[in-house]
């Protein structure tokens, strides 16, 4: 009989610890139904304070600067990205009536005392509300975040340093454009896309001509965005002395004009497929009668590619 003895005494000690797991579950069910109501409650509160500061802004936009109440600080965490939004969505005026709106709600007091803020999307947004505001007391901070190891705080920060004073900040930020290869040229566009194309075509000229042939390719993002009749001259002067066929390629996608289409045939016949395919491209509507036997060979090319652009700019354009 000691084996009964033995699951009875088992069988006492299995109940409490099947009520003590019942009653755990129990409690992980209701603390999950609570963590669910309460997130559904913050959730519908931030619709409510969306939609209402969305209406507010809005009202601003089109000029019926309405007095309002000041809001909470976690409602300036919901109003800064829905203010930003509009900034980086109309231009012109609505600058100074989203700058009035900021200083009416404390936003533009919210920005500077968040922008080293431990959360990194309320410090990039911050940083980004900076050069909508014109903060020029906070440009040497900007100058500073150019060489985070964040690279998305370091492009906020330079796009905003061009804002506040391009042309402090240029000379920077191309040093930055220059040896920062993580960025994408879709990022450089849009960090160097506020600055005025004269300002940048002056201040791009050293950086060009000086640059490696490994740094150049990030520097032409900026060549794009620059006054083409005033930079493609640098812009030539360094391709004589480009010898990577895929930085030589980038080069012939910003020539613009006779006078890049006349740079451009010195490539139609270049031992790569894909700088001849540029040459081709970078013609365009600007072919002279001496082009026409050359893209007539080229119709014979190797690659199919210039074959195809070669039959295009034949069909497609008389020569001059």
């Amino acid at each position: 009989m000691d084996w009964l003895i033995s699951f009875e005494g088992a069988g006492t000690v299995a109940l409490p610890i099947a009520a003590i797991g019942f009653g755990f579950s129990i409690l992980a069910t209701l603390y999950m139904f609570i963590t669910h109501a309460v997130r559904v409650r913050r959730e519908l509160l931030n619709d409510r304070l969306h939609g209402r500061w969305t209406i507010h802004l809005r009202n601003w936009l089109i000029g019926e600067t309405e007095p309002i109440a000041k809001p909470k600080e976690r409602e300036l965490h919901l109003i800064l990205p829905l203010w930003l939004k509009i900034l980086d969505t109309f231009s012109g005026s609505v600058t100074q009536q989203m700058a009035a709106f900021a200083e009416a709600v404390g936003l533009d007091k919210f920005v500077i005392a968040h922008l080293r803020s431990p959360d990194r999307p309320t410090r990039v947004y911050c940083v980004i509300a900076c050069g909508h505001l014109r903060r020029t007391d906070q440009l040497p901070h900007m100058l500073e975040l150019l060489s985070s190891e964040d690279a998305m705080l370091a492009l906020a920060a330079g796009r905003s340093a061009i804002q506040i004073a391009p042309n402090q900040a240029l000379p920077a930020v191309l040093q930055q454009v220059r040896a920062r290869t993580e960025w994408a040229s879709g990022q450089i566009s849009a960090l160097i896309g506020n600055a005025d194309p004269d300002l940048l075509s002056q201040q791009l000229h050293g950086p060009l001509l000086s640059a490696a042939e490994h740094e150049l390719k990030h520097l032409l993002p900026a060549v794009a965005a620059a006054t083409a009749e005033t930079i493609q001259p640098s812009l030539i002067a360094r391709m004589e002395s480009i010898a990577t066929p895929e930085v030589l390629s980038e080069c012939l996608r910003h020539l613009r004009g006779p006078r890049g289409a006349s740079v451009a045939r010195q490539y139609l016949q270049h031992p790569v497929w894909f700088v001849r395919l540029r040459a081709i491209e970078a013609l365009k509507i600007y072919q002279a009668a001496e082009d026409a036997p050359v893209l007539a060979s080229l119709q014979q090319d190797s690659n199919w590619w210039v074959r195809l652009r070669a039959r295009q700019a034949l069909a497609g354009n008389q020569p001059l």
